[in-house]
């Protein structure tokens, strides 16, 4: 066999988009007729579900709580004292708390999913189609992935309360909301079915992005301390967004579609004897939703990226903040940071800058005296 054949072999050409909708058209075709003929997803639903241990369902509990507690207490030890430190912009004081907690864990566990997939199931990337041959309910599930569902199930649990109650409330706050309760659904879908090494690749594909976007953001909250600019911190969030960017693409609405929803397209590759497979039409709606998110994410990013290159801006913020809606129940109020004015909206009376004091700037008067609208990142 010659190297050419060898390289084909071990890396399948990627399908186009076209082709993958074909398939999951085609997938879905097959499942109402079967679903037609009694085998409904209600049954399955009951059926793998009381499959569930209360140990693990515990074990996910107890991670959210401690999760939570952790950043709490990161928070209130370590983050926001040192952020006082070294004198960031007050109207960044509330949100770097929340960017530096996610980008701990992102950072960690997209390196440990990392570790997992090209040092023991390089095939789940090359060859997505494969994660379903020899399929079975019954399968182990392997320490690595095991854990990572672990820490992700708890932390999206964990996200659900911070995003009501911690972080800083934005105008997708509520898409970010139905984003991890669909998460979550899919983690137990697949879990219980187990899907998991088709999940796992779903992780890495999306986790990356995170990775760029919080470190980003903590660039952005630093290049001002002890009212001082740093203009290095503007250059590497530049350099940030870009692989933000870039990796939002390639990760999220490239290969994400190419290989995570068409190797769950064609789940029919994997089982031997004509075994039956749970939840396959649900989890392909799951993930279709999941890839339309991202492009209405993307739109964000596009506007940002039009806006700096037309000119209209010369700083990365967080277009998502615009609209930010103060809340006294936000763990900022709860550590007491700043003062009372904190809380409270006012804007100055020539009607040219708007300030939300609760850390959000939506203008900047320009040198001659006019607005300018600042813009951001998306998450």
């Amino acid at each position: 066999m010659s190297t050419n054949d060898k390289i084909e072999e071990n890396w399948p050409e990627i399908p186009g988009y076209w082709e993958v909708t074909q398939t999951a058209i085609r997938l879905v075709k097959h499942e109402m007729n079967r679903d037609s003929n009694g085998n409904g997803i209600i049954s399955e639903i009951g059926h793998f579900c009381s499959r569930t241990t209360t140990s693990e369902i515990c074990i996910v509990l107890l991670g959210a709580v401690i999760f939570t507690i952790g950043r709490f207490l990161t928070s209130k030890y370590i983050f926001i004292p040192l952020v006082r430190r070294v004198q960031i912009a007050k109207r960044d004081e509330s949100k770097m708390p929340e960017s530096a907690y996610k980008s701990l864990f992102y950072t960690s566990i997209w390196f440990l999913m990392l570790y997992i997939i090209f040092g023991h199931h390089e095939y789940i990337f090359r060859d997505p189609v494969s994660c379903f041959k020899g399929w079975n309910p019954n399968v182990d599930v392997p320490f690595g992935i095991c854990l990572v569902y672990t820490l992700q199930a708890s932390f999206y649990m964990h996200s659900v309360f911070a995003t009501l109650y911690m972080d800083t409330w934005r105008k997708d706050s509520y898409m970010m909301l139905i984003h991890h309760f669909l998460t979550l659904s899919l983690i137990g879908f697949s879990y219980l079915s187990r899907y998991h090494n088709v999940g796992l690749l779903v992780f890495f594909l999306h986790d990356i992005t995170d990775v760029f976007l919080e470190n980003s953001k903590l660039l952005i909250y630093f290049k001002i301390r002890r009212g001082k600019k740093y203009p290095i911190n503007d250059q590497l969030a530049n350099i940030g967004f870009a692989g933000f960017s870039v990796s939002w693409f390639v990760c999220r609405l490239y290969w994400f579609p190419l290989k995570a929803i068409w190797s769950a397209a064609n789940v029919s590759e994997g089982p031997a004897d004509n075994i039956h497979m749970p939840f396959v039409l649900l989890l392909n709606c799951m993930l279709w939703v999941l890839l339309a998110m991202n492009i209405w994410w993307f739109t964000f990013i596009l506007s940002m990226l039009y806006k700096v290159l037309t000119g209209q801006t010369t700083e990365i913020d967080d277009i998502r903040e615009e609209d930010i809606v103060p809340s006294e129940k936000k763990l900022t109020e709860m550590l007491h940071v700043g003062n009372g004015k904190q809380n409270g909206v006012h804007s100055k009376s020539n009607g040219k800058m708007a300030v939300h004091t609760n850390g959000t700037l939506t203008h900047r008067p320009t040198a001659g005296g006019e607005a300018k609208e600042v813009t951001a990142m998306s998450d």
